[in-house]
């Protein structure tokens, strides 16, 4: 019961994380520790998918739960204290780079390490700088084929992305017109069920069919290559994540700043202050959360 009731809090906090653009749920699955169990699960579902249904049975319930909270809550907690929000992340993905270094000690860094971690910076910067400069607004309001196979193909690239640490999915999603339609359906269709009203879910099938399609098709291809990789070059990989990992909080904000319409240049010395305590907050709860799983391996 207490691994079920783990998985379940774990998929809920993926979940979450996977909703929020400029936040990757590959970074909440590494905060978690679960990344290369999870990826690895993954990458069998195309030739167990039965097995693979199973293994991650209460994930899948929590990513559930996770998203239906996250479209209703964290949501509106990002209206109301986006930067406050923003910067609790930010204090996990810091956390989070403190604890792969620590554990990339033990390997003796090459020039090739760190020419990796450079690349995927740049990489990660470029993201970024095209999050800023590109969006292209598509309207979803009725159903026509080309609009079926844009969503296909796009949540596919967003869902493969998303288990990518330090590269948000929701990200893609705004950049391409996505973001904006999908949260607006999911609201509609949750308050509709909430009040026992099926029309918003009936209505919206067209679009939910290819959405959740492109989502299982990106996440298990992507699995699969990264489960690959991670046999074969392990250190690689996770030098490359460092990189994409000490931009993220840049990305981080610059979505914040983007979707919240906020001027760092006039925040307040309160406001500042309270932001630097959620960051610390952040650090702090997934520093001593590590220390207390590896105490508890010991």
């Amino acid at each position: 019961m207490k691994k079920q009731l783990k998985e379940l809090t774990y998929g809920f906090l993926f979940g979450i994380s996977c909703i929020i653009p400029g936040f990757s749920g590959g970074t909440m699955l590494v905060i978690l520790g679960i990344y290369e169990e999870i990826t690895s699960k993954l990458s069998n579902a195309f030739k167990k998918p039965l097995k693979t249904v199973t293994a991650l049975l209460f994930y899948g319930i929590g990513i559930i739960l996770g998203t239906i909270i996250g479209t209703l809550i964290v949501a509106n907690l990002l209206k109301k204290i986006p930067l406050l929000i923003a910067s609790f992340f930010i204090g996990l993905v810091i956390a989070t780079i403190i604890i792969i270094i620590k554990s990339l000690n033990t390997h003796k860094a090459k020039l090739k390490d760190y020419l990796i971690s450079i690349v995927f910076m740049i990489i990660s910067i470029s993201l970024t700088l095209m999050g800023k400069k590109v969006y292209i607004n598509t309207s979803f309001n009725k159903f026509s084929f080309f609009k079926v196979i844009y969503i296909l193909l796009l949540t596919m690239l967003a869902s493969a992305t998303m288990i990518i640490p330090a590269v948000s999915g929701m990200t893609i999603l705004l950049i391409f017109g996505l973001y904006d339609p999908l949260m607006h359906i999911l609201n509609d269709i949750l308050i509709g069920l909430l009040m026992h009203n099926l029309n918003p879910l009936v209505n919206n099938l067209w679009f939910l069919i290819p959405t959740f399609l492109g989502i299982i098709l990106g996440i298990t291809i992507a699995s699969k290559m990264i489960n690959k990789m991670l046999k074969n070059n392990i250190y690689t990989f996770w030098y490359a994540v460092l990189g994409l990992l000490i931009i993220s909080p840049i990305t981080i904000l610059q979505n914040i700043s983007q979707n919240y319409l906020i001027d760092f240049s006039k925040l307040s010395p309160l406001m500042l202050l309270n932001s630097f305590i959620f960051l610390g907050i952040g650090i702090f709860i997934l520093l001593f959360i590590d220390h207390k799983t590896k105490k508890n391996k010991v």
